[in-house]
């Protein structure tokens, strides 16, 4: 081969071979700005998640520090025994102390928090403010009637007469629960047709008593002593397997409220 081709012929695959390396040095290059570039990307896509989530919370910041806000101004110019009040602030920690009973105004600041009222819990919440009233009026009522009664004396004699110390029968009559510490649903428990004779004791001396064994008997004072008592189970038919503890867990109790039904 002639000498000048043969020169020519070396020169030309020196050239592809520093084309073919040229070219995977720009690929290794390409591939490594594509790498950066969707680091890049990825990177910021968690800053503008994380700019968002940012967001979030500085909106739910600013709503609860606009709701502390009302409450706090609810509390400042809230009225109490129809004065309004301002409260005293510390003045190095500038917290707030509230002189009220923590029972009775946990329900105020319930109401100042949520702007609602308990309905079902509403009938207690009357009584709990009310019961300083209620004392009020029973010590006036004790001091204008005598003996602490509102009968007059011919009224007592007549009740007293129904009052004859003896049992009385009845065949309609009945125990029942409604609330019991058993989870017991509503249940009346029937006289038993052989005790007819004695369902009930009518004494001077006593509360309401139930039964000739003392199913249920209520003491004289029952709301101050711990001497009512249930022997259930000699005159009423216990259908629920309880026995004396079936009214209130245990066989003596104090006695809270005596209400009054009528059969219609």
């Amino acid at each position: 081969m002639d000498p000048n081709l043969q020169e020519l012929h070396g020169n030309v695959k020196r050239i592809r071979t520093c084309f073919e390396k040229l070219a995977r040095e720009i690929m290794t290059k390409l591939n490594e700005c594509d790498n950066c570039i969707q680091t890049a990307e990825y990177l910021c896509e968690q800053v503008v998640k994380a700019k968002t989530m940012l967001d979030d919370k500085l909106i739910n910041v600013n709503n609860d520090e606009k709701e502390w806000k009302v409450i706090k101004l609810k509390l400042v110019t809230t009225a109490i025994a129809g004065k309004q009040w301002q409260l005293e602030r510390d003045p190095d920690i500038k917290s707030v102390f509230i002189d009220r009973d923590g029972k009775l105004f946990s329900h105020i600041i319930a109401y100042l928090r949520t702007n609602t009222l308990d309905f079902f819990r509403l009938h207690t919440l009357i009584h709990i403010l009310t019961e300083y009233e209620q004392q009020i009026q029973l010590e006036a009522a004790r001091r204008v009637f005598f003996d602490g009664t509102l009968l007059r004396p011919e009224h007592t004699r007549k009740l007293n007469e129904f009052y004859d110390g003896g049992y009385k029968g009845d065949t309609n009559a009945f125990l029942f629960t409604l609330i019991n510490p058993h989870s017991i649903p509503p249940t009346k428990y029937l006289v038993n047709h052989t005790c007819v004779a004695k369902a009930v004791h009518h004494g001077e001396n006593n509360g309401p008593t139930f039964g000739n064994g003392r199913d249920l008997y209520l003491s004289n004072g029952s709301n101050t002593n711990n001497s009512s008592y249930s022997a259930f189970l000699h005159t009423y038919i216990d259908t629920t397997g309880k026995g004396n503890e079936t009214f209130t867990g245990a066989d003596k109790f104090m006695v809270s409220d005596i209400e009054v039904f009528k059969l219609v």
